[in-house]
């Protein structure tokens, strides 16, 4: 996640963890699973994940980008509407 290495009040609200292997072959599917650790003040909050991949026989590397985002609700606004995720 970019917002990691800042290590400042807003660099903690997402992680990333690659499940299994770090090859991927053609035709096979990877699964990244991203957390969001929720902060005791509630509001909007967005990272970018980038996936840096290399392929082996080109030796080349690409980037994949993605947005994340998620949002906490205070617990009046959840009592009021149900829970929400996005």
């Amino acid at each position: 996640m970019r917002s990691s290495p800042r290590q400042d009040e807003y660099g903690d609200q997402f992680s990333a963890l690659l499940l299994g292997s770090r090859t991927i072959n053609q035709g096979t599917t990877r699964t990244i699973s991203i957390v969001m650790h929720p902060s005791s003040l509630p509001g909007y909050f967005e990272d970018t994940l980038d996936i840096l991949l290399t392929d082996i026989d080109k030796k080349s590397k690409f980037i994949i980008t993605r947005k994340v985002e998620g949002t906490i609700r205070s617990k009046e606004d959840r009592a009021l509407g149900g829970a929400k995720c996005t």
